[in-house]
């Protein structure tokens, strides 16, 4: 509050910070408890193919490197965390 100059009454308000466009639509498109191989493409102002897949699809054995780096696909934390959000531009 003291950063931000805001009123002294906001001191140890919560604060939550929320997702974004993709792993919102995301969420509302394959669901909280999506199981692997839930896909859909999006088309608005911009364009994506997203699938939520286990983290053990992506990572390395011992769970310490993404295995897919570089390949121009982005992956994201799905509120489940044992999930991830894996998606590509069209």
């Amino acid at each position: 509050a003291d950063a931000l100059n805001l009123p002294a009454s906001l001191v140890g308000v919560p604060v939550f910070h929320g997702v974004g466009d993709l792993a919102s639509t995301t969420v509302g498109a394959v669901g909280i408890g999506a199981s692997s191989g839930a896909s859909y493409m999006y088309l608005g102002t911009s364009g994506w193919i997203a699938r939520c897949v286990p983290w053990t699809d992506i990572l390395s054995i011992d769970g310490t490197e993404d295995r897919y780096v570089g390949d121009g696909v982005f992956r994201l934390l799905h509120p489940d965390p044992s999930l991830a959000i894996v998606a590509a531009s069209m």
